[in-house]
């Protein structure tokens, strides 16, 4: 499956949007439409100012829409993945669980729109009705905010938590929207990366006293954490 963009550059989210229908998917995006191409495809391309025409084909079944993006909190490319995810849903008969969220702690997304408005029961109707997270999703990251909650609300305003990134992997998962390299091909600059990435801790550490902060938590992602040598 190729996924072209016209006139379009902010392909990221579009792109992982697609990936969680189509694996092994290819981004093209030629400076102007090509007519030429056939079959299987998604196609983007956006005109004027605030335009986007959407076409999919899978399998000889085609969709199409247009969309004009309306000014308010919903950014561009948001506006622009709902209407995908509707298009993809059409023409391929599924429906990611989850809806458009990809590359998004749903939880910590939940918890924001929480902290903003105070009330739950909108915040919910949000998952469902813009972002289109499914009933047994929208239950499961419910469930997994109201374990988090007391514990974020027992810290104090000096406590911090730490994320230290691995950013190698053994391997890339065509999935992952998370800043990784496989080892293979940047494994000569893994002892460098974590050289700085000690000194960096350091630097933090000191900071950190200077302004009376308190560690809480440290977490060790990427990546993949193991990827680095036990020495390293």
């Amino acid at each position: 499956m190729i996924l072209t963009l016209v006139n379009y550059p902010k392909h990221y989210e579009i792109e992982q949007l697609s990936r969680m229908f189509f694996r092994g998917l290819t981004v093209s995006m030629p400076e102007k439409r090509d007519r030429s191409r056939k079959g299987d495809r998604i196609y983007i391309r956006k005109y004027g100012k605030d335009g986007f025409f959407l076409y999919a084909e899978k399998d000889g079944r085609k969709e199409s829409s247009r969309i004009r993006v309306e000014k308010g909190p919903l950014k561009e490319e948001m506006q622009m993945c709902i209407a995908a995810y509707r298009l993809l849903c059409r023409v391929t008969g599924e429906r990611p669980a989850w809806g458009v969220l990809t590359g998004v702690r749903p939880v910590r997304l939940m918890r924001s729109l929480y902290d903003k408005s105070g009330d739950m029961e909108q915040v919910e109707k949000t998952f469902t009705d813009t972002y289109l997270v499914s009933g047994e999703k929208l239950k499961l990251a419910r469930t997994v905010f109201d374990v988090q909650k007391p514990i974020l609300d027992s810290t104090s305003f000096n406590d911090f938590s730490m994320y230290i990134s691995i950013p190698f992997c053994p391997s890339r998962c065509s999935y992952c929207s998370f800043v990784s390299v496989s080892i293979k091909s940047a494994g000569h600059l893994m002892q460098g990366y974590v050289d700085n990435l000690c000194e960096e801790i350091r630097y933090t550490a000191k900071r950190a006293a200077e302004c009376g902060l308190n560690l809480r938590t440290v977490y060790i992602g990427g990546g993949t954490p193991t990827a680095v040598s036990r020495r390293q």
